[in-house]
Formats: structure tokens, C-alpha cells, sequence
């Protein structure tokens, strides 16, 4: 089974022999420690199904880490995707997830929120809030957008699951776009 570890790298910055990156990578050691560290949990799971004489499968141990990456909190990933992009040179990306993650921390209040609470209700009520803040139509969707980005990029790091998607009903297009018209005088 593949997992992914949230890092790309090119065919020049990958190792076959050992299933890690080589030292041209630009996160080699990062890289190389978080896949270390998720060989080693699999491994001592493996031990323990092992010593009881349990019967398990690859999907048991794979389930493993992606439980764990599951269970991270959304602020947590927002940070680290943040850091990411910052690292990259990707200011203004970065940028818009800050202010996203800010309007959902004001919105939640909760520093603990996890992907499955992200849901069609849970972005009807953050609707609602925006509505009664009497935010522009602009404004909202710039939030719903950046939200919707940063969970297809948290799916795509195998940050959160599929199933924890909420916009699969949510659509984007409600929001009226069109600005009122100003002449430059």
C-alpha cells in the first residue's frame, strides 16, 4: 500500500534501493525521519499482532498511519501547510491560508476542530456566521474557496480521509460575484 508523507520529489531525488529520498532532496532529513518514523510504528504494530498470534493485513498496519494522520487537528495541518508554503517562496498563498485559518478559529473558537466536523452543516453554520457579520458576498467566497483548497491539498497529504470532504454538496457558485461598478474620476 502507498502512503504518502505530504513531499513530492523527483525521480533525481529519490532512492530505490532504500524507499527514501537521497540527500539531494530539499527536505531529505525531514522527509527521511517522518518516513522512518512511520515504518517504525507499522513495524512495532506488526510485533505486537506478531506476539499474540493475531492474524492481521497490510491494511491493518497501513490503517495505522493514517489514523494517526487522520486525528490531527485542522489547525495543526493548516500550520504546517503554511509553513510549507512560506518555505517555498509561496508568501501570498500563505498568506490566504493565515486569514482563512484566523476566520475559522474566531468562527469555531475551537483549537481542536477535526476534518469529519468539517461537514455540509458545519459550512452552512460558517455561512450563516459570515451573513451575520454582514460580510460581502466576495468576502465569503474567498473563505469557502481557500477552506475547500486547503482540504483537497489535506486529502491529497493524506492529512484527513476522502470521506471527511464536506463540500461534496457545498457548492461555491451561490455566491454572487459581481461587484458594484466604480468610475476612476
Amino acid at each position: 500500500a502507498i502512503r504518502t508523507v505530504g513531499a513530492d520529489a523527483t525521480l533525481k531525488e529519490w532512492d530505490e534501493k532504500t524507499q527514501r529520498p537521497n540527500t539531494k532532496h530539499l527536505k531529505y532529513l525531514e522527509v527521511k525521519k517522518t518516513i522512518d518514523e512511520m515504518v517504525g510504528r507499522i513495524e512495532d504494530k506488526e510485533l505486537e499482532y506478531r506476539r499474540k498470534n493475531e492474524l492481521y493485513s497490510v491494511h491493518d498496519l497501513t490503517g495505522l498511519v493514517s489514523k494517526e494522520m487522520s486525528e490531527q487537528s485542522v489547525f495543526a495541518c493548516f500550520d504546517k501547510i503554511i509553513k510549507d508554503l512560506e518555505q517555498g517562496g509561496k508568501i501570498g498563498t500563505a498568506d490566504t491560508y493565515i486569514n482563512t485559518k484566523r476566520f475559522l478559529e474566531l468562527f469555531t473558537d475551537n483549537s481542536k476542530l477535526q476534518f469529519h466536523q468539517i461537514n455540509y452543516a458545519f459550512l452552512n453554520e460558517m455561512l450563516s456566521y459570515c451573513r451575520q457579520r454582514n460580510q460581502k458576498e466576495t468576502t465569503m467566497f474567498f473563505y469557502f474557496k481557500t477552506l475547500r483548497a486547503f482540504l483537497n491539498r489535506c486529502i491529497k497529504l493524506a492529512y484527513c480521509e476522502q470521506s471527511d470532504y464536506g463540500f461534496k454538496h457545498f457548492s461555491l457558485s451561490q455566491f454572487n460575484l459581481s461587484t458594484r461598478k466604480r468610475a476612476i474620476s
